[in-house]
């Protein structure tokens, strides 16, 4: 393999991914950062935060660490139209892409 792009989420570590191939929308969880959707259609080339590929975002707890209350979020699934997340801190949460 061989890097072509990147994203990032500063002060935050990205943890499960999961790809609906027919949207081209790559759902992230990202720990204490909730959950990102990217726009991943085309050529990915460079860093995607700096090219406005984010189209969703949801922290759905607020602030917080894995280590105390608040979002720590894991393992994104899209699953009939919605979005499951697990949260170590808040349990399971049901989102709606609304982009």
């Amino acid at each position: 393999p061989r890097e072509v792009a990147t994203y990032r989420v500063p002060g935050t570590t990205p943890h499960n991914f999961w790809l609906d191939e027919d949207q081209g929308v790559l759902y992230q969880a990202w720990y204490e950062a909730g959950v990102r959707a990217l726009d991943v259609t085309g050529e990915l080339l460079g860093e995607l935060e700096r090219q406005g590929r984010e189209i969703a975002a949801s922290d759905h707890g607020g602030a917080g660490s894995c280590r105390g209350a608040g979002t720590c979020t894991w393992a994104p699934q899209l699953h009939r139209g919605r979005i499951f997340v697990s949260d170590m801190g808040r349990g399971l949460t049901i989102l709606d892409p609304i982009f």
